[in-house]
């Protein structure tokens, strides 16, 4: 299972992508359930903000249909170019 390195919560921080397609992410992105998408909230972002934007563009180029973090709740299997589209919302107002 290979490890992004994917600094935004701390600076060590990396996300896992199963082969599945599923994206371990600890806090960010994580799902928002009452908005049914992708969130990133810079009240967990304990390292740097533009850091976390740049992590978060970087998942882009990953192909991942659910997103699984530590903390809140599990996201639905959604298509990749869905996943492409809802990432782009949490980045914008960071």
């Amino acid at each position: 299972m290979p490890a992004i390195p994917t600094p935004r919560h701390t600076e060590g921080h990396v996300t896992y992508l199963t082969e599945d397609g599923t994206l371990l992410t600890g806090d960010s992105p994580g799902w928002d359930p009452c908005r049914h998408d992708l969130s990133a909230e810079p009240s967990v972002c304990w390292y740097s903000g533009p850091t976390q934007v740049r992590s978060l563009q970087r998942l882009d180029s990953f192909d991942f249909t659910r997103v699984v973090p530590t903390h809140g709740t599990v996201g639905p299997t959604l298509e990749p170019g869905d996943v492409r589209r809802r990432l782009q919302t949490p980045v914008a107002p960071l």
